[in-house]
């Protein structure tokens, strides 16, 4: 399996060893990208797990892995984005903690941006009402959803 891995560029050999062990199939991308959306989620909660309230510090550093997993991630996301379909890019990016938020302007343009302000919900558990603003930038409006995620994912 690792040679299949050395296939995916760039990637780290402490990187591969943890897709290894972890029996991550580099087979097809959107199962690949779930995969290791699934596996850097693990990751953190381990690592959310090491909080000390006494000490108000974790126990454990953060795996570096963490950081580097959401790197990978994204460029996956970005050099198959035609091949996959916005509703997962968007879900795997708010995955990554990202904010990518899809607009419309009732004139036929898409932009998805991150830069706005909202009200936090009352409720964390359960969906509420929350004011929202954003601050779109002529250049971000596209054609098509898929443009604008392009675009988003430039930036």
């Amino acid at each position: 399996m690792k040679a299949e891995f050395k296939k995916i560029e760039g990637l780290p050999d402490h990187i591969i060893k943890l897709l290894q062990e972890r029996e991550v199939v580099p087979d097809c991308t959107k199962f690949f990208i779930t995969d290791v959306v699934k596996l850097r989620q693990q990751l953190f909660k381990d690592h959310e797990d090491t909080w000390d309230e006494k000490k108000e510090d974790y126990t454990k550093e953060k795996p570096k892995e963490i950081d580097e997993l959401a790197v990978i991630i994204e460029e996956f996301i970005k050099e198959n984005l035609y091949y996959l379909d916005v509703d997962f890019v968007l879900e795997s990016l708010t995955k990554l903690g990202q904010a990518p938020n899809l607009l419309y302007d009732d004139n036929g343009h898409f932009a998805c941006t991150g830069c706005g302000f909202q009200s936090v919900p009352e409720d964390l558990d359960e969906p509420g009402d929350i004011k929202s603003s954003f601050f779109v930038e002529k250049k971000e409006w596209k054609n098509t959803i898929r443009e604008a995620i392009a675009h988003y994912l430039e930036d």
